[in-house]
């Protein structure tokens, strides 16, 4: 009992694991010797009136007495093997004092532990990565089916590289961001692996062999335990493994029908971006329709086909500028600076508008206002130029004709100042506009009457003076019967 008590096992048990035991070696050998039996049997020949004789003996009452005595004597035997076996069992004793030296249950258990917590180790880490790649392969098809979209979309080359590339940056950034966040977990476990590790190499083999080779003396139950624990996991694994295996079937199958979704989805969405495209296409030709016009009409198609002079394309000089014209009051040199900065700003601008890739009959009509302008602009400068060189000969004209009217003046005062008379009449055909002359000593103010005489006696008639651009004239208020005033006529101011 003290024995049994130092195993940690109590005798009831200990009668049962015998008593097991000995029915499976009756049974093995039970079993074997049917074998040699059939086997031996097979080497005779069968004859069918030996065995009807053989049954008819079998039916005698001495047969069945020595079967059942030999069957009294089997459970005899065997209670009686049992019986010695447990006496045996109670006899064994066993020392334990190095085993608790030793302590070679917990290195046992604990190289158990090691191996077990290894083994949960490991199968961590497979899982880890496990669910690392299928993510990497979830973002890897996305991208794919991404690309697939893009390859059948209506765009330019250039364009749908730039998407793709763009696609797989993210998918590689996605890729990096998830090898990056499973990166610590993966490095812990890796480290947590090493760690079980060295505590596995720091035990002695040699110890543990003695252990394991102890072990079935100290504890036969955990023997039969791990047994069935290794039936247990046997049979589990190939559950697992046959669940595995419908799981794959289904995973195929669910494949299959996304792939087949995805043909649909596929064809779908590529009819739809066919609708979309030719939809957008229509849209963007009357957006430039609309933004472009196409010119009708004769009076500007006319204009759009009119010839063009090149020269004033290729005109780069102008003329030098003209003091007369700030002199007359026409042009300042500021204000043609002014000019000259405006068409170039102008000239600028539609340049900057030929960039633009207008249709229709913008280009065109784009040219043609460019040559307009610059036609303007030069024919301007060459008006200007011109009106300069007019100007400065009507100056020259006016000059001569201002000395010939001195000349004319002086002869009027000095016949005025010779005969004694405030003026004469000089032109009188528009009697509402006559020009006169008047002595300059006389002062005559707008609205003065004057008496037009031919002889000192002779009266024309009245007429009142008045100022035209400066100078003095003279419209008829009255005339005499018969009368009309002519050059040369003697002009006297009536006193009011």
């Amino acid at each position: 009992m003290d024995d049994d008590s130092k195993v940690g096992k109590s005798p009831k048990k200990r009668e049962n694991e015998i008593s097991a035991a000995v029915q499976k070696a009756l049974l093995n050998r039970g079993r074997w010797d049917g074998v040699e039996r059939r086997t031996t049997d097979r080497n005779e020949l069968y004859d069918l009136e030996k065995e009807f004789s053989a049954t008819r003996r079998n039916k005698s009452l001495p047969i069945k007495i020595t079967t059942f005595a030999f069957l009294v004597l089997v459970a005899s035997a065997a209670f009686g093997i049992t019986e010695y076996i447990r006496y045996r069992d109670r006899a064994i004793t066993i020392d334990i004092a190095e085993f608790e030296d030793l302590n070679l249950k917990d290195l046992l258990s604990s190289a158990k532990r090691n191996e077990k917590d290894f083994e949960e180790a490991s199968r961590g880490l497979d899982d880890l990565k496990q669910s690392l790649n299928t993510k990497i392969q979830d973002v890897r098809i996305l991208a794919d089916q991404e690309i697939e979209v893009l390859n059948i979309k209506r765009m330019g080359a250039d364009e749908r590289e730039r998407q793709i590339q763009a696609v797989r940056r993210r998918a590689n950034l996605e890729t990096a961001a998830l090898e990056k966040q499973y990166a610590p977990e993966i490095a812990a476990k890796e480290n947590e692996i090493r760690e079980i590790q060295e505590r596995i190499d720091a035990y002695d083999q040699r110890l543990v062999n003695q252990a394991k080779k102890q072990e079935e003396v100290l504890n036969n139950q955990q023997s039969l335990h791990d047994l069935e624990m290794q039936k247990t996991v046997a049979y589990y694994e190939e559950q697992l493994a046959e669940r595995e295996g419908s799981y794959t079937q289904e995973i195929e199958s669910q494949k299959r029908h996304l792939a087949s979704i995805q043909r649909t989805l596929t064809d779908r969405h590529r009819q739809e971006i066919d609708e979309l495209n030719e939809k957008h296409a229509n849209e963007i030709a009357a957006l430039i329709l609309k933004y472009n016009p196409q010119f009708t009409g004769t009076e500007l198609e006319r204009i759009l086909r009119s010839e063009t002079d090149p020269s004033f394309f290729t005109r780069r000089t102008l003329p030098e500028y003209r003091v007369i014209l700030a002199e007359e009051g026409v042009l300042s040199r500021a204000e043609l600076e002014l000019m000259r900065r405006e068409a170039a700003d102008r000239n600028l601008i539609i340049e900057r508008l030929r960039e633009i890739p207008f249709e229709n009959s913008l280009p065109a009509a784009l040219n043609r206002l460019d040559y307009l302008s610059r036609r303007l602009f030069f024919q301007y400068e060459d008006l200007w130029s011109s009106l300069a060189e007019v100007i400065e000969r009507k100056n020259d004209q006016i000059a001569a004709k201002d000395v010939s009217i001195d000349h004319f003046n002086y002869f009027l005062a000095s016949l005025s100042r010779k005969n004694r008379e405030v003026g004469y009449v000089v032109d009188p055909r528009e009697t509402g506009n006559i020009v006169t002359y008047v002595e300059p000593g006389y002062q005559v103010r707008q609205g003065d009457i004057g008496l037009v005489f031919r002889l000192d006696d002779e009266l024309i008639g009245t007429v009142e003076f008045y100022l035209f651009q400066g100078e003095l004239r003279a419209r008829v208020t009255e005339l005499e019967a018969g009368k009309t005033i002519e050059p040369y006529d003697k002009i006297l101011l009536k006193k009011e």
